[in-house]
């Protein structure tokens, strides 16, 4: 499988070059594929940062790794906030977070914040713009959530169906 090929190409460049980061993030990716491993993956992308404590790389996917663990949600939101420290200009690490935070509903206005902070940084990006108009329609707040899935069905064409969905769950709420 491509995977395990994967896999001994990167372990092999690690073998040769150990201080070289990027192998060891691109073993966590793969090692991440595989719920089995997630041990593995974490140990891999902690080892990342510390090779290179300026990436901001390896605290983003750490971050993805934990927010699948639901019980590991705090540790994620760490990783997810270094993240953004490392790379402030970043979009990723806080639509990730604004992920992250919906789930909890007391922190809605922080997921909003989030997300509003990565559209700010890219403001091309659907899949952000999506996901403030999802919080924005689970709020009712029709008009505000509107132009932001709107966006998000012109945008993200990979998810358009996804977004048109939530518009047409918009429009048949509003003629309810």
């Amino acid at each position: 499988e491509r995977g395990d090929e994967a896999e001994v190409a990167y372990r092999k460049a690690i073998e040769l070059a150990p201080a070289d980061s990027d192998p060891w993030n691109n073993l966590g990716n793969i090692l991440s594929k595989q719920p089995e491993r997630a041990d593995e993956a974490e140990a891999t992308y902690r080892k990342t940062a510390e090779i290179d404590p300026t990436d901001a790389t390896p605290w983003r996917n750490l971050g993805l790794l934990l927010a699948k663990q639901p019980e590991r949600g705090d540790e994620a939101e760490v990783a997810y906030r270094k993240a953004i420290e490392l790379a402030p200009t970043d979009y990723a690490p806080w639509n990730n977070l604004g992920l992250l935070l919906v789930e909890q509903p007391e922190r809605a206005d922080e997921a909003e914040a989030a997300y509003r902070k990565a559209i700010e940084l890219d403001p091309e990006n659907g899949t952000a713009h999506g996901n403030l108009g999802r919080l924005l329609l689970d709020r009712d707040d029709l008009e505000a959530a509107e132009p932001e899935l709107q966006r998000a069905v012109t945008l993200d064409t990979k998810n358009r169906h996804y977004w048109q969905a939530q518009l047409d769950k918009l429009h048949a709420r509003r003629s309810a």
